[in-house]
């Protein structure tokens, strides 16, 4: 599980205002917002991964991807973008030839939607993150105000 190695220094050392309470919560309320946003995605990269593997070892969703992919390949633009592949896209393809054609697409589907998954819960992290320091900004601003 990879933790934010930041946000302890941060809530600790950047704010020379906040008391050791205010520091101590911030500091708490982090460590546990990164715990749970790592939770979150490795729960959800397991399950996507998961389900992959369970689509490419499927007959019906192979033959289903299979009918889809020779739709693709027919298609006039897919024969035009074709030739136009990049050097790194076709070094990509080769480590797939061993594949079905389904299972390839299949793979490269879950992958994907594994990595955008992951990308949006580590944003919603970072979301949640910038509130937790919000509030105990707002927490000192008003300490600060009746103090004086």
């Amino acid at each position: 599980m990879i933790v934010n190695a930041t946000t302890v220094p941060k809530s600790l050392i950047y704010n020379p205002n906040a008391n050791l309470s205010e520091r101590l919560g911030n500091t708490k309320e982090q460590m546990t917002n990164a715990v749970k946003t790592n939770l979150k995605t490795a729960g959800a990269t397991l399950a996507i991964g998961a389900g992959t593997a369970a689509a490419v070892k499927s007959k019906s969703a192979n033959k289903v991807v299979s009918n889809l992919m020779s739709k693709v390949a027919n298609s006039e633009t897919f024969k035009e973008l074709a030739p136009k592949a990049t050097e790194a896209l076709k070094k990509a393809a080769t480590k797939f030839k061993n594949l079905p054609g389904s299972a390839k697409l299949l793979t490269v589907a879950g992958a994907a939607i594994a990595g955008i998954t992951a990308y949006q819960i580590n944003n919603d992290g970072a979301y949640k993150s910038g509130e937790i320091n919000q509030k105990y900004s707002d927490k000192i601003e008003l300490r600060k105000k009746f103090e004086n």
